[in-house]
């Protein structure tokens, strides 16, 4: 059995604004890329993908099936969710709680391979930070109280760019407007991830040097 079998989950922001292209190739994509050269660190270790926007949904489940997990990544979308806007604290939210379930099952399945103590269990929170709901606070709360570790990778720059409109086929039909027909221009606001991680005791990275 391995002692340091970690659980971590991927909490991935797809609201809309992610398909911007002020990050090469776009927010997303360098999103992805920093997910995938994470998981080629993890050798047994068990990954999940939770994907948000307004709502949020576990994408994939925790698994040892990285080429699973990856081809999910990949079909993670904003198409994948309706409901567009940011909120994080329900990102943070329901990865929380399928951890809760995973260290459950384990628990009850009599398998110790995967103690679920506190340093094992993981949430990398990727965003370009634009927190509608502001109910991150309360989540963090809970991640203290189960001692589960946040990573934040921030994603975007401050000049940012207009969010994409593509149809089904991933075809650039024009950008976001708002009611004047000006562009809406979706500009990185780091604070309120840095905020986030520094109250939960993680680590904030920004992923946009280049």
């Amino acid at each position: 059995a391995r002692l340091n079998g970690l659980d971590v989950i991927f909490a991935l922001d797809v609201s809309s604004s992610m398909d911007v292209e002020d990050v090469v190739p776009s927010r997303l994509k360098k999103a992805k890329h920093v997910i995938r050269s994470i998981t080629d660190r993890l050798s047994g270790d068990r990954v999940g993908l939770v994907a948000f926007a307004a709502s949020s949904f576990v994408a994939s489940p925790l698994t040892t099936d990285l080429s699973y997990f990856l081809d999910t990544m990949e079909l993670t979308t904003p198409a994948t969710i309706r409901n567009q806007g940011t909120d994080i604290g329900l990102g943070l939210e329901t990865a929380r709680k399928a951890l809760d379930r995973a260290a459950e099952e384990t628990s009850t399945g009599g398998n110790n391979e995967h103690s679920s103590s506190s340093s094992s269990r993981v949430v990398i929170l990727l965003s370009d930070g634009e927190d509608h709901e502001g109910g991150a606070a309360e989540a963090i709360m809970q991640y203290k109280q189960s001692g589960i570790k946040l990573y934040v990778f921030g994603v975007g720059t401050e000049k940012g760019g207009p969010v994409p409109l593509r149809d089904e086929a991933g075809s650039l039909r024009g950008y976001k407007r708002d009611r004047s027909g000006q562009p809406i221009v979706s500009s990185f606001k780091p604070g309120d991830l840095e905020k986030i991680a520094e109250v939960a005791g993680g680590r904030y990275w920004n992923i946009t040097a280049n």
